[in-house]
């Protein structure tokens, strides 16, 4: 499937992880679509007729983990089989507690990484996995008194199903460990779940984000934030029974986000005047996602961690790179050359494509420091042809972000009194 002229050609299970649209078309893939826009904008479309029904100015009464609870047990009756792909973040982990705090039957838990990887860049793909993933798994079995179906998966054999159109196959997260969730359904784990009948791989993705513009809160989703979480089934036009769910963003059960970004909002309040929330809380690219996780990860999942809003997570985690490839944890595979020879030359060769046939607007700048390039550089001994220049618009570093509609919350103030109003 290319593109069609109608959306609801575009089967539910793809529409609802989100479509884009350009000249009246709508794409399952985004370098399908950022090629044909040329010079021009492409819009994203994720469940905004389904999203547009919901009035998010008005708060659910219901606790937030009990709105937890009640899409765990939504998701549980709506498949045969619900898997849960854990990472040891706090965004699987809050997703896990939903399941497992509820009695909720779980089928397996997926933890994957770079298991098979050998080079000193291996370490850190899988050291999340191993030094917070494990453990709190096998906390939760001995606190629960459980025992999980856990399935390591190794991500280093999907690299060699790449083919010469690989980037039209999958997201747009160029990532090695992201490219490769497109091939997922073909390892036999999944292949036996879904010889039983319809099964849901389910994701935490990630928690609201709030704008303030015009001394209003506001709800909007950007794309990049779900990139390369999505599986090869949901991108190919063939029927599968592996199916992606998120479990906050969803048309199915709207009231989570809304409480979230709620109680969000409120406390954001007590913390910030209008001024500083204009600076603050913005659409912009220099957005400092990490400041605004301290600030919001306590707020929605406190039940689960120990951090007070604002402050550092007190757990091991592997921060962020700029932006694409330049992350640590992918830079195992540019050095696994000798073991995946054919996979880094198609590799390449997907890029070199996308640089070709996609205007340069549509990819986000390197960075302006040189000295943090050479640091991969002397890292990565990536193809020449692929080398990273400052300032320069790359598809190595990812696509512009496309945002949703945005999704009117409340006005700044008076929050306690309206709240308090609407649920005597």
């Amino acid at each position: 499937m290319y593109s069609v002229d109608d959306i609801k050609k575009i089967p539910d299970r793809i529409r609802r992880l989100g479509v884009y649209k350009y000249n009246g078309r709508y794409y399952s893939n985004k370098y399908r679509a950022l090629t044909d826009a040329g010079t021009n904008y492409i819009n994203w479309v994720f469940n905004d007729d389904e999203f547009a029904k919901h009035d998010f100015s008005i708060e659910p009464t219901k606790d937030l983990y009990e709105l937890y609870a009640r899409r765990a047990w939504q998701i549980r009756q709506k498949y045969d089989k619900v898997v849960i792909y854990y990472s040891g973040g706090i965004d699987s982990t809050a997703v896990l507690r939903a399941f497992v705090d509820n009695d909720v039957p779980i089928d397996a838990v997926v933890v994957y990484g770079a298991w098979s990887a050998n080079n000193k860049f291996s370490d850190i793909n899988r050291s999340e996995q191993e030094r917070v993933g494990i453990p709190y798994l096998k906390h939760i079995e001995k606190e629960r008194n459980i025992k999980l179906n856990v399935h390591f998966l190794d991500i280093v054999p999907f690299h060699q199903k790449y083919n010469e159109d690989w980037v039209y196959n999958n997201s747009y997260n160029l990532v090695p460990a992201c490219s490769a969730f497109s091939y997922f359904d073909e390892d036999p784990f999944f292949q036996n779940l879904m010889m039983q009948g319809s099964v849901c791989t389910v994701r935490g993705v990630d928690k609201p984000r709030l704008i303030f513009e015009d001394n209003t809160w506001k709800l909007a989703f950007l794309d990049v934030t779900l990139g390369g979480v999505t599986s090869y089934s949901n991108y190919e036009d063939r029927k599968y029974y592996l199916l992606d769910e998120f479990f906050f963003w969803t048309p199915d059960y709207p009231e989570i986000v809304a409480k979230q970004a709620h109680i969000v909002a409120r406390e954001l309040e007590k913390r910030f005047t209008p001024a500083e929330c204009e600076i603050k809380f913005t659409r912009s690219s220099k957005f400092d996602k990490i400041g605004f996780g301290n600030l919001v990860e306590p707020i929605v999942y406190g039940k689960y961690i120990q951090q007070k809003v604002g402050e550092d997570r007190p757990y091991y985690y592997v921060p962020p790179a700029f932006s694409g490839v330049m992350n640590p944890k992918s830079w195992w595979f540019f050095n696994g050359k000798k073991e995946l020879v054919k996979d880094n030359q198609l590799f390449v060769e997907g890029i070199l494509q996308l640089q070709n046939t996609i205007d340069p607007m549509h990819f986000n700048k390197t960075p302006d420091d040189q000295s943090k390039i050479d640091i991969f550089h002397k890292n990565c001994p990536i193809d020449e042809r692929l080398l990273i220049i400052a300032g320069k618009r790359d598809p190595l570093f990812g696509t512009v972000g496309c945002w949703s509609p945005d999704y009117f919350i409340k006005k700044y103030g008076h929050y306690e009194e309206d709240y308090n109003d609407s649920v005597k």
